[in-house]
């Protein structure tokens, strides 16, 4: 089992663990609804899986966790800045890219040239009908450029516990005045907003806070750590529960999720269970991305041995199971490969551009001339 208080390669294991348990939700909410019609899913997983849109949910709160914590380190470079966006773009755009070529190759008439444009310049989020990306499911990655963007300004400016509570505020104030702003814009508002990353902006807050508090109140230094985290993570389930049964009053559902899930993320800081954050979460949380943006395609090209499958004369769960082994087991495969073959060259591509650019500005120095 895996110590939650290490890391490797700077990466913290609890979130990573989580990372990947968040993106075995989400593909397990659409191999229900992208086949048409939707899968039936049994009693005992409907209730959960067909609320797994969430984990993007957890994705936003991992982000501005994330960036927060490797800021330091950016921070320490020349020009830290630069080096955050371009450790970002190697890191996320790589495999973006590949799968939009492939797609365009094809369906080479289905994208006009501006939204191919659009979305190898990372900002489809900002135009109505392409919100969605040409790569399924990378609206989130459209989304969260904009928060990349606005990251090194929110680490600089909204830099402790109350200055991140403020954060909060302020990006809840702009997410309902946005909300109202943008009815008077002649297009589908509603789908608009949705897919926004204003809208997102303060789930992504959220993460800054929960940095903040981790960071005053070190994980070494909590008294009783186990029944605090037992605790944290029992409230946080009564909270989703009442999530699910729509009995939580006042706040949107959404910043409902952002309590929710930030009182879980902390809880499993505290109290990192074993079930939780183990050698094989940990891993799947390194595959995250690749988990998330080849699942559609791979889950479009599974639909009829769905079918096939769910005619066979066995138990509906006995079908479920069957389908969601057949499916992690070929998509963990493929997302190993192209880890290996796209994610982890590009990010050393990214880090070799950091040595060069740092290679240049010592010459620079010691050539003023």
């Amino acid at each position: 089992m895996v110590n939650h208080e290490t890391s490797y390669a700077g990466r913290i294991l609890f979130l990573d663990a989580l990372r990947g348990l968040a993106a075995v939700w989400v593909v397990l909410y659409h191999m229900v609804f992208i086949p048409k019609p939707n899968l039936v899913t049994p009693v005992w997983a409907s209730s959960w899986v067909r609320v797994g849109g969430m984990g993007v949910t957890l994705f936003f709160l991992f982000t501005g966790f994330s960036i927060c914590y490797t800021m330091k380190a950016h921070q320490m470079e020349q020009r830290p800045f630069l080096s955050f966006y371009i450790r970002r773009f190697f890191r996320v755009a790589p495999l973006l890219y590949l799968l939009i070529i492939a797609i365009i190759i094809r369906n080479p008439y289905y994208h006009s040239s501006l939204e191919v444009a659009a979305n190898f310049l990372f900002v489809f989020n900002l135009f109505p009908g392409w919100q969605t990306g040409i790569v399924w499911a990378s609206w989130y990655i459209g989304a969260l450029v904009f928060l990349y963007l606005l990251s090194p300004l929110v680490y600089q400016y909204f830099n402790n516990l109350r200055k991140a509570a403020i954060f909060i505020l302020l990006s809840v104030v702009m997410f309902y005045a946005f909300k109202c702003l943008i009815k008077y814009i002649p297009f589908d508002y509603e789908t608009y907003f949705q897919w926004s990353f204003i809208r997102h902006l303060p789930i992504f807050a959220s993460g800054v806070l929960i940095y903040y508090i981790l960071k005053r109140n070190p994980l070494h230094q909590f008294k009783y750590k186990k029944s605090t985290g037992l605790f944290l993570l029992g409230i946080s389930l009564l909270l989703f529960i009442g999530l699910l049964l729509k009995k939580l009053p006042v706040l949107d559902q959404y910043h409902w999720q952002a309590i929710i899930f930030s009182i879980f993320i902390i809880g499993v800081a505290i109290n990192p269970l074993n079930i939780i954050v183990n050698n094989y979460t940990v891993y799947l949380g390194k595959l995250s991305l690749s988990l998330y943006l080849c699942h559609p395609i791979l889950i479009v090209y599974l639909t009829p041995l769905y079918r096939y499958i769910y005619a066979w004369p066995v138990p509906l769960s006995i079908q479920y199971l069957i389908i969601v082994c057949i499916t992690l087991f070929l998509l963990i495969g493929i997302s190993f490969l192209t880890y290996k073959i796209v994610e982890e060259p590009f990010v050393r591509m990214g880090k070799k551009c950091l040595d060069s650019i740092k290679r240049r500005n010592r010459r620079s120095e010691l050539n003023p001339a």
